[in-house]
């Protein structure tokens, strides 16, 4: 199996694209990943001329593909943990201390009952 990596303008996107040559292929095949991979398999002897037009000629294909994989990706902020605010802990919500305080302070030292 021999591994090649190419890329293509299209539009204001680039679409880099991954190739493996494989001797049971007889077609060449486009996939699109979720983690925005794109793999071309290709029957060994296929010239790179021929895998790149036809890349170029799914090229529509591939960035909507893409686009619509981006959209599941979760947009959630950097957690930013304020004193008093509330957070999802051990399945129920609520409010947990952040900074420094009497009880942090003594995190060193362990009473036993």
């Amino acid at each position: 199996m021999k591994h090649m990596v190419g890329s293509l303008t299209y539009g204001r996107d680039t679409i880099r694209y991954e190739v493996c040559f494989l001797e049971s292929r007889k077609t060449l095949s486009i996939e699109v990943h979720p983690d925005s991979r794109v793999l071309v398999c290709a029957p060994m002897g296929c010239s790179p001329s021929v895998i790149a037009e036809r890349v170029r000629k799914r090229a529509r294909w591939i960035s909507r593909q893409l686009a619509e994989f981006d959209g599941y990706r979760l947009r959630a902020p950097a957690r930013q943990y304020i004193s008093g605010e509330s957070h999802l802990f051990g399945g129920t919500v609520s409010a947990r201390p952040f900074g420094s305080s009497r009880r942090l302070e003594n995190a060193g030292s362990v009473r036993l009952r």
